[in-house]
């Protein structure tokens, strides 16, 4: 190795080193490693935090900016969960109260920010399930490395939303392609089907199809049932091709992290908010008290702010969100 280096006049260098910005790691990556990140995020902050930025302003950053400063290493590595959450809080106290890494509450729960405006939310991605969008599919070993591994890991979640156009079926492992409605046969009923079926481990699809119908082996009641189940589907010709959730779909990583994230009922009041020519300001403090978000006085009360709960206009009423906009005579008149 001394003679190598001696030739070459290069030094020794040791692991951890950046290149392009990112870790490089042979070994799992942890939260000392992700360190320029969160330094990246919070140096970003920082030049922010002397300004007198609104709720929507302080979106429109999170959105344009902190965002993309995170999407790189997402597509690089599985991000540790620690330093998702990390990043998640920062994000959650900047919005909230224009500070970086606060204990603080916000006025509505981070997973329902995080929704899309139509399910109620604010359209943030959530960064654990926008890291999961960026990767895919192969055969995980023991021989592989960590973060080849936790790649891999995520193969059954993308697998169940690719759609197989089999056509002749001769390119298509029967037993470990999710050929069967994004599922593998093997993963439905096991390794002992392949047994009982007396075919080999390397047999095609194209093996149980003849004469223009299917001839899957009967030899027990899974076989028989798979054999029901692909009755609908009829083989073509030529070689098989794969499509994203439906036939002609683009793949891209905003299509991925639709089809993994969380769906929530849509809200019959998004349109209300968010429409053509919308005034940021006034359409985040509408989307605040669709959620009952407003530090109203019955809440101020309930945390010890305040002793009194009537409505700061002498209305006399109790000071609730519903009141404020809609009941009070003052609020009615203006």
């Amino acid at each position: 190795k001394q003679n190598i280096l001696d030739i070459l006049g290069f030094s020794e260098g040791k692991l951890t080193i950046r290149y392009l910005g990112i870790a490089l790691v042979v070994s799992k990556l942890c939260q000392s490693d992700c360190k320029v990140l969160v330094e990246s995020l919070m140096k970003r902050l920082t030049s922010w935090l002397c300004n007198s930025l609104s709720f929507r302003g302080r979106l429109q950053l999170i959105s344009s900016t902190l965002f993309s400063l995170h999407v790189f290493w997402c597509r690089t590595f599985i991000l540790p969960v620690a330093v998702i959450k990390q990043c998640e809080s920062i994000i959650r106290s900047f919005l909230w109260f224009g500070l970086g890494d606060v204990r603080k509450v916000g006025k509505v729960a981070w997973s329902k920010v995080c929704r899309s405006k139509a399910d109620g939310g604010l359209g943030i991605k959530n960064l654990r399930t926008w890291n999961k969008a960026n990767f895919w599919v192969v055969c995980v070993t023991s021989q592989c490395s960590w973060h080849w591994r936790k790649i891999l890991h995520l193969k059954e979640v993308l697998a169940m939303r690719l759609v197989f156009e089999i056509r002749d079926g001769h390119n298509l492992s029967l037993w470990y392609d999710p050929w069967l409605q994004g599922q593998y046969v093997i993963s439905m009923y096991g390794y002992r089907v392949r047994f009982d079926s007396g075919l080999p481990w390397n047999v095609t699809v194209a093996a149980v199809f003849s004469n223009g119908a299917w001839n899957w082996p009967m030899n027990t009641c899974e076989l028989q049932e798979t054999s029901s189940f692909v009755q609908s589907i009829q083989l073509g010709q030529g070689s098989y091709s794969i499509h994203w959730v439906s036939k002609g779909q683009r793949y891209s990583c905003n299509s991925v992290w639709e089809a993994i994230r969380c769906s929530h009922p849509k809200v019959n009041w998004a349109n209300l908010i968010w429409f053509p020519n919308w005034i940021p300001k006034h359409s985040f403090c509408m989307w605040l008290s669709c959620h009952y978000a407003h530090r109203t006085m019955d809440k101020l009360q309930r945390f010890g702010v305040v002793g009194s709960n009537r409505c700061i206009f002498g209305c006399g009423n109790v000071e609730i969100i519903d009141h404020l906009f809609f009941g009070c005579r003052f609020t009615g008149v203006v």
